[in-house]
């Protein structure tokens, strides 16, 4: 059996952000944006462990000690980056064939724009600059329409926020020899009452090495 694909990784973030929605909504009968972030993250590693594919996952690694595993040779680093890489990742997808790291993944909820996942998608962009076995990273996260505000096409709305906040994604790492990838998959639209729906999503965004 081969090592873990990229797109089952993919799929398993959207699969375990959908299954925290419905998981929370059952217990407490609240939006999954009251939840803590951590559920997101175990329900993830939970969908991609029974994922088709080899593999190892780690939750909560030290990035420092990650990067010495994927043979990262030393390289200046500014200060800023310093401290990104002195962080924790939320979850590791390791290669069972060679024992090595091969995909970081950054989980979030309660994103309402870029800004959420700007440290986010510097600490994966930092890992990527470096030589070392891991090849792509992800950020995946849930997001929703804003309650506050009246409309009959959040479903739309939520959408073209989650288009617009891939682009600021773009043009921020343009300058980088990466690429990047959007996916993301609707989770529920219900009517709250006769002026306003609840659209959630699930979403993630790939970042990888150019080949």
């Amino acid at each position: 059996m081969a090592d873990l694909k990229l797109k089952t990784i993919q799929k398993s973030c959207l699969k375990g952000i959908k299954k925290s929605f419905f998981e929370y909504k059952k217990w407490s009968n609240e939006g999954l944006w009251r939840a803590h972030e951590y559920l997101l993250t175990i329900n993830i590693a939970k969908i991609l462990w029974k994922a088709n594919g080899r593999k190892y996952i780690t939750i909560e690694d030290r990035i420092i000690e990650t990067l010495k595993d994927a043979k990262v040779k030393k390289s200046k680093r500014t200060d800023d980056k310093v401290d990104r890489l002195n962080g924790f990742a939320d979850i590791i997808v390791w290669s069972k064939k060679n024992a090595k790291p091969k995909c970081i993944i950054e989980v979030k909820h309660r994103v309402k724009g870029f800004n959420d996942l700007k440290d986010d998608i510097d600490r994966i962009s930092d890992i990527l600059k470096q030589k070392s076995t891991i090849k792509f990273g992800i950020s995946t996260f849930f997001i929703e329409n804003d309650l506050l505000k009246s409309t009959k096409s959040t479903k739309n709305n939520v959408e073209k926020k989650i288009e617009k906040i891939y682009k600021k994604v773009q043009e921020h790492i343009s300058e980088s020899n990466l690429q990047t990838e959007l996916h993301y998959q609707e989770i529920l639209t219900e009517p709250l009452d006769e002026r306003r729906e609840n659209s959630s999503f699930s979403v993630v965004i790939i970042i990888k090495k150019k080949i």
